[in-house]
């Protein structure tokens, strides 16, 4: 999956938003991959997520990610 989420990581941290793809995690663990840093980091960026207000967040285009 890391592969996937990594754009969308690079994209959230160029636009200074959120990282969402905190919230995405291993079915076996409850944890995003160890790219989140620390375990007890990890907690405060899916708050920050879940807190953000992403309808007034323009969604990106292909572009935005060729860009990252």
């Amino acid at each position: 999956m890391g592969q996937f989420l990594r754009p969308i990581q690079s994209y959230c941290e160029s636009k200074q938003l959120p990282d969402i793809s905190a919230i995405v995690v291993n079915v076996g663990t409850g944890q995003p991959s160890p790219g989140h840093g620390k375990a007890d980091d990890v907690p405060t960026k899916q708050r920050a997520v879940f807190g953000h207000d992403w309808l007034r967040t323009r969604a990106p285009v292909p572009e935005d990610f060729s860009q990252t």
